[in-house]
């Protein structure tokens, strides 16, 4: 069972990290921009602040794929200096 939730958490990250790649993708082919790459930069960054300080962030749900929990989870990882500054 806990395979299962590890699964749906993951495909609902999969599908919220390709939307927001995609439509940065569109941005820098539009502009001639390098957000894309500087994008995934910031947002790994972010999700390993929030695992060193281990700061709790909200998961998407386990039952099925939540796409809006995982939207949910890198707003978190955005603001990553946030939590180096003034904590959890």
């Amino acid at each position: 069972m806990k395979y299962k939730a590890m699964i749906n958490r993951s495909v609902a990250l999969f599908i919220a990290w390709v939307i927001v790649l995609l439509g940065a993708g569109v941005f820098d082919a539009y502009f001639e921009t390098w957000l894309r790459l500087n994008l995934t930069v910031w947002l790994w960054s972010g999700l390993i602040v929030l695992y060193l300080k281990k700061i709790p962030p909200p998961l998407p749900d386990a039952n099925m794929p939540d796409v809006p929990g995982a939207f949910r989870m890198l707003w978190w990882a955005l603001w990553w200096p946030f939590y180096l500054v003034r904590g959890y």
